[in-house]
């Protein structure tokens, strides 16, 4: 996409986040006094520094659970690179609290080991100022706690839902202790220290969770084990007919089951959930038995070739591909052995099959292209594109040509709609999974559009229906976000109204507005940013909610950014596993989460340095 877009003088901008490390263009995109205010560039020039650094360092790297040690023993990286990016890091957690939850998501790849002596004095210095500064911050974050659904599944209900209950909460630092044993950070004596000093129940739970894992490391010597749970059973033979006898029971249960006191949207959501988890548990039962041998390739091809049934497809589908994943791990060569036996099948369903097979099959491509199973040449024969899950996001609209064309239209339908620009700005932000990449292609397409100042809230039900005429499509099922602005000043600002609606918008929602991606009219566009936008910049020390508004901004920039729902199921959905927390109790730390998994974490720090980003301007 280009900054202005010819089709019928409709302008485009990327998200403002991109904009911001668009360091050559710094004085055509903001006005002269930001743009040449001192602190504005050198937060900039520095973010996109460590950017550009960490850009470096990742894309030398040929899979994500090396180490940067390893990495420099076998001439991947240059001990000057590593040097620079410790001292980048180390710079960005010492210069503001903003960040530190950074160290979250950092790879633990990324942690030197206290047995690595590089040759380089540079980089003995930089990794022992990271290594303080890192566990500075890490102390400081003992203290924050977090909704533990965010890390686990995103699994959050409204408040109204949830009967009153508040969100189960987690020291999520405190399940980051056993890779920090691991690595020479922290002694088992400090954490039995911490654990006795602090007063947090919380905390104290988190750091007994993360005890569990590290006797099953085996840094806990002389305590009693009989807690440890065994882990990988044999699969048995399996019989495909008495499975799909199965998964078909399971189904009907699903559908008959009852839910009381909940919308029919939650419902809809918790059964199609529930079959999702029913097909990953009957494709692991198929993994398992192809890799224990008690599975034969003919038989399974032959049962998949003469069953029509989508639920069983479904699950012999995922079976496959977790099966391949498992023994690629072990062995590279055995691993697409087993690909090729299965892959003129895989292409006849792709070829047939209807979208949820697509879907499903789309999965297995994917992920098999991060193992170097499958080649990209492959992928772009079935027409798949790999979407770009660390950014630039505006990217991934190049991928939806039709959508971005049909956007275009509804854009010039309703700038050509004089009675509606009396309420709206003539500007649409296009949001959602589609513009981040994990959505599938039969994703909604999801929009924000801006209310003028003095448009009376009477209007909206009106206005909605106005709204519903010019946006028509078959990927656009729920309500369009809207923010009612008002003026303050010279400055916009978003306004509470009335009747709160989960669509309305609100001040603190700060990914929908810095990370959307606009179309409009550009003088539209360059006016909201510059009124709206740039006073979020500001350090006022306003509070929202009872909350330090800029902490809340970035918290929702994070939130969005790296959980919401790259981490639940975006991710998973492209990529292959590596790294992880793989012990007899990876449940006590949520260790099924992708949260954990070595690729997550690279993209995830590189959405937190690319996205998770609000210059700061004193006043």
């Amino acid at each position: 996409m280009t900054e202005k877009d010819a089709h019928k003088e409709i302008g485009f901008s990327p998200p403002i986040v991109e904009l911001l490390l668009d360091i050559d263009n710094i004085h055509k995109l903001w006005p002269q006094e930001i743009a040449n205010n001192k602190d504005f560039q050198k937060q900039l020039i520095k973010r996109k520094r460590l950017s550009n650094l960490l850009d470096i360092v990742i894309s030398s790297l040929p899979r994500p659970d090396i180490s940067l040690q390893e990495a420099v023993s076998k001439n991947y990286l240059q001990e000057n690179q590593i040097a620079g990016l410790y001292g980048e890091l180390s710079d960005l957690l010492e210069d503001s609290r903003d960040y530190h939850r950074i160290i979250l998501y950092l790879p633990f790849e990324f942690l030197p080991d206290v047995s690595w002596k590089p040759f380089s004095c540079d980089l003995q210095e930089e990794m022992q100022r990271f290594k303080a500064t890192y566990m500075n911050t890490w102390y400081h974050l003992l203290n924050v706690h977090d909704v533990r659904a965010n890390f686990v599944d995103g699994d959050v209900l409204e408040k109204e839902s949830r009967g009153g209950d508040d969100f189960p909460r987690v020291v999520k630092a405190a399940h980051l202790i056993p890779q920090l044993v691991e690595k020479g950070f922290l002694s088992i004596k400090e954490i039995y220290d911490l654990l006795e000093d602090t007063e947090d129940m919380v905390l104290q739970e988190n750091i007994k969770e993360s005890l569990f894992i590290l006797d099953d490391l085996g840094f806990i010597s002389g305590q009693d084990s009989s807690f440890v749970s065994p882990s990988n059973k044999q699969a048995k033979k399996i019989d495909l007919f008495v499975l799909g006898k199965n998964i078909e029971d399971e189904f009907r249960r699903i559908n008959s089951e009852v839910y009381h006191g909940i919308t029919k949207n939650r419902e809809a959501w918790l059964k199609q959930d529930k079959k999702r988890l029913a097909i990953e548990k009957f494709g692991d039962k198929i993994s398992r038995a192809i890799i224990d041998n008690k599975l034969r390739s003919d038989a399974l091809l032959l049962f998949m070739t003469t069953n029509i049934n989508k639920l069983l497809i479904l699950s012999c589908v995922n079976g496959i591909r977790k099966a391949i994943e498992f023994i690629v791990h072990k062995n590279e060569e055995q691993g697409r052995k087993l690909y090729k036996k299965y892959e003129k099948k895989l292409i006849s369903f792709w070829e047939i099959g209807g979208s949820d097979i697509r879907e499903t099959l789309s999965q297995t491509f994917y992920r098999l292209h991060g193992l170097r199973v499958i080649d990209k040449e492959r992928l772009n024969a079935l027409g798949i594109n790999i979407p770009y899950l660390a950014g630039p996001f505006s990217k991934n609209l190049d991928l939806m040509p039709k959508e971005m064309s049909d956007i275009r239209d509804m854009t010039d339908r309703m700038l050509s709609d004089k009675n509606i620009l009396k309420y709206l700005y003539p500007v649409i932000l296009i949001l959602g999974s589609r513009l981040k990449g994990y959505g599938s292609d039969k994703s909604d397409i999801d929009f924000a559009i801006f209310l003028r100042p003095g448009v009376h809230f009477k209007k909206a039900k009106k206005l909605r229906i106005s709204l519903k005429k010019i946006f028509v499509h078959e990927k656009i099922h729920g309500d369009i976000v809207e923010f009612w602005l008002k003026n303050d000043g010279h400055e916009l600002v978003v306004s509470k109204v009335p009747k709160k609606e989960v669509f309305i918008g609100e001040k603190y929602w700060s990914d929908s507005l810095f990370g959307g991606a606009w179309i409009g009219d550009i003088n539209a566009i360059k006016k909201i940013r510059e009124r709206l936008l740039i006073p979020y910049f500001y350090d006022r020390k306003e509070t929202i909610y009872g909350r330090d508004a800029r902490g809340l901004y970035i918290e929702e920039l994070e939130r969005d950014n790296l959980q919401y729902r790259l981490m639940h199921k975006g991710y998973a959905r492209f990529c292959p596993v590596f790294g992880g927390v793989n012990t007899a109790n990876t449940d006590k730390v949520d260790g099924l989460s992708m949260f954990w998994d070595s690729g997550y974490r690279q993209i995830a720090t590189k959405l937190f340095i690319g996205r998770v980003f609000l210059p700061k301007i004193k006043l």
